[in-house]
């Protein structure tokens, strides 16, 4: 028989007690019980751990030097269930989150607080990424779910669609765009375009636009940049106009710029709840999903948007 955290509880209360008797009653068990446990132990590791008297049980040399391993196993071992436990009742872990900037910005700070409310002591980590980057963190364990656009759709993952969102324009103040009621993608052909990066999901899914009426300059601009803020930059000189999803369009300040979504044809971003294929959360990663998935439909609210959940 192996030794189990049973007959190493037994061990070390006789040996606190130096008495069956007494320790059976600390322990709730009978004499015999723990008697035959003491045997036990001893015969599964092979070696005599007391030494009998009418009334005490003394360790014997073997006994002296197996008790501090004993203490420390246990205490280890009781350390590890009070740990789960915490991250069970969410009073501690982490929850690490790889989410599209758009998102970032609109959902996650309205709903943060909620969750240090509910779940204190848990570490966040909120991971601002692109599609790719996104898929194999949480591919990779990196995160534990990631809202995204689903761009290599990779067979370990699972993909839940969220929302769309449908391409638009951003241009300055008194560009000719701004006259139109309706702008549609063949009305950016006069214009100077500033694109997203061509390794960008965004830049990816306009050079995949098979409608002739999208420019050949919007799908392989001349001018591309990373983020939005130099996009807003760069258009509010008036050195260009920029297509991208409504939603990243709420990110530029329009103080001095405008927005138009972009028909004929509309096109939209899909965006994704992307979870691990076999792997459940973490009781606190449960609590962020749940909050994040209640604050979209009320933040991601804009013309274009079309919710999927």
């Amino acid at each position: 028989m192996n030794a189990t955290l049973r007959h190493l509880r037994c061990f070390v209360e006789v040996a606190l007690w130096q008495s069956v008797t007494k320790a059976a009653l600390q322990l709730n068990v009978s004499q015999s019980a723990l008697t035959l446990t003491l045997q036990q132990l001893e015969a599964s590791i092979g070696v005599r751990l007391f030494d009998r008297t009418t009334r005490t049980l003394l360790l014997t040399a073997a006994g002296e030097e197996f008790l501090p391993t004993a203490h420390r196993l246990l205490e280890d071992f009781d350390s590890a269930l009070g740990k789960m436990r915490a991250i069970g009742a969410r009073t501690r872990g982490h929850v690490n989150i790889a989410v599209v900037p758009s998102i970032m910005a609109l959902v996650i700070p309205k709903m943060i607080g909620k969750f240090m409310k509910l779940c204190p002591n848990v570490t966040v980590h909120l991971r601002e990424d692109g599609s790719t980057a996104a898929e194999q963190r949480v591919l990779s364990r990196e995160a534990d779910f990631g809202i995204t656009s689903p761009l290599n759709r990779l067979s370990n993952l699972r993909y839940t669609p969220l929302f769309d969102d449908q391409f638009a324009v951003v241009f300055n103040t008194g560009h000719p765009l701004a006259n139109l009621k309706r702008v549609c993608w063949s009305d950016l052909n006069p214009y100077p375009v500033i694109g997203f990066s061509q390794d960008s999901r965004l830049a990816m899914q306009v050079r995949q636009m098979q409608s002739p009426t999208v420019p050949n300059h919007v799908r392989s601009p001349l001018c591309q940049v990373s983020h939005t803020a130099t996009i807003e930059s760069l258009v509010n000189q008036g050195l260009g106009i920029c297509a991208l999803p409504s939603l990243s369009a709420q990110r530029v300040p329009l103080n001095k710029l405008e927005c138009r979504l972009l028909e004929e044809p509309a096109y939209h971003r899909q965006v994704c709840l992307v979870q691990p294929d076999q792997r459940s959360l973490s009781p606190a990663a449960e609590v962020m999903l749940d909050l994040i998935l209640e604050e979209i439909p009320r933040s991601a609210v804009s013309a274009g948007v079309r919710m999927l959940i």
